[in-house]
């Protein structure tokens, strides 16, 4: 069973296997690349912006829009 999960502000293609385990799709087409490639740029210029000291605050987080919106408070 294939079907679009969104997750956070960006959406994943998800496979649920007959043993119940829900896989990620890894991105198709070429808008999916795109933003996936777009996203782990992001991600990787706010992470650099930080400095060592934090960063363990921001480890966890998986998309630039909560690191940009942790980083705002």
């Amino acid at each position: 069973m294939e079907g679009i999960m969104e997750w956070k502000n960006s959406k994943k293609r998800i496979s649920t296997g007959k043993d119940g385990i829900v896989r990620v799709l890894s991105p198709v087409t070429a808008a999916e690349i795109q933003a996936v490639e777009k996203e782990r740029k992001a991600k990787n210029i706010l992470l650099m912006a930080i400095p060592k000291e934090h960063m363990r605050r921001f480890h966890g987080m998986d998309d630039a829009k909560e690191i940009w919106e942790s980083h705002q408070n």
